[in-house]
């Protein structure tokens, strides 16, 4: 398969600060590759030195094995912003007119803006401004669009169909770098991924081998009749992770034996089982397991 975007030992200080400690992933074409990292990590100086509006002190970084090429590369920023009183024709004529293209109204009409033209930013639903953004971010047919955010403030609604708009976008051969906090969004959206911590690359792959490169343990939600476990502040071969009224989670590396104290607990309470659902870690309880331990190989 070939490479779309190459980072290769990226490093970046502010003084004695290292803001990037050597980062190193590639991004395949065609894919939707997702980078992840809590505030503080690098992971929006590691973006913004991609897209060629931050220099780094060492390392490369290719795109289609060149240097970085405005030409190639479409990015919709989160802070995206526009004038208040620019319609959203005059917002594509004028991107288009900056970059010497003709206008791409076939943009608009493809993001369901055709009825919108006229109308002004300012008054353009959230949702609606995400596919303006969007539309203008790929006005110059790039073969790398990086997507900060893109859906931070939409309603469900908004994000499944901004969700159809990027699958689109990848079946047409476009190559999509998603930065996201919404694990959910990156799960459903992204084929691989990596999360950078402290500077670092943490994990690298796709979302399920990210996870069960991690901690063995698995949780086992257990509901019974009459919530007979409710009562119980330790088990020996499990840890207690949640409670409602009516279940508990516990969390053991011990699966059998785990389960195998829960149930005869509930036959010594004269219970009976309701429910009983062994899972994974989520990527979310993954990523937090990253970000709070020291680095790992990967």
């Amino acid at each position: 398969m070939s490479v779309a975007l190459k980072v290769n030992n990226l490093k970046k200080s502010y003084g004695d600060f290292e803001v990037l400690k050597g980062i190193d992933f590639e991004v395949n074409k065609g894919e939707i590759f997702g980078i992840l990292g809590p505030n503080g990590a690098g992971k929006t100086t590691t973006l913004e030195c991609i897209e060629g509006i931050k220099s780094f002190d060492s390392g490369f970084i290719e795109v289609f094995g060149k240097g970085i090429h405005e030409s190639e590369i479409g990015v919709q920023l989160q802070s995206t912003s526009l004038q208040d009183d620019i319609t959203v024709l005059e917002a594509m004529k004028f991107f288009c007119k900056w970059r010497k293209l003709e206008t791409r109204v076939d943009l608009l009409d493809k993001f369901g803006l055709k009825e919108q033209y006229k109308k002004r930013y300012r008054n353009l639903s959230t949702g609606q401004k995400r596919r303006l953004h969007l539309a203008l971010a790929i006005a110059n047919n790039p073969k790398l669009l990086i997507l900060d955010e893109p859906t931070a403030g939409l309603d469900v609604e908004g994000r499944v169909s901004l969700h159809e708009e990027i699958r689109r976008l990848k079946d047409e051969g476009v190559t999509i770098i998603l930065a996201s906090h919404d694990m959910a969004e990156v799960e459903a959206l992204c084929d691989r991924l990596v999360i950078i911590v402290k500077g670092e690359v943490r994990a690298l792959g796709n979302s399920r081998d990210i996870v069960t490169e991690g901690k063995k343990e698995k949780k086992i939600a257990v509901s019974t009749i009459n919530n007979s476990l409710l009562k119980y502040t330790r088990f020996k071969n499990s840890s207690i992770v949640d409670k409602t009224k009516d279940s508990v989670t516990l969390l053991s590396e011990n699966l059998t034996e785990a389960i195998s104290e829960v149930v005869d607990i509930v036959k010594e309470e004269k219970d009976f089982l309701v429910d009983l659902k062994v899972e994974s870690l989520s990527l979310e309880e993954r990523f937090i397991e990253l970000v709070n331990t020291k680095k790992e190989v990967v």
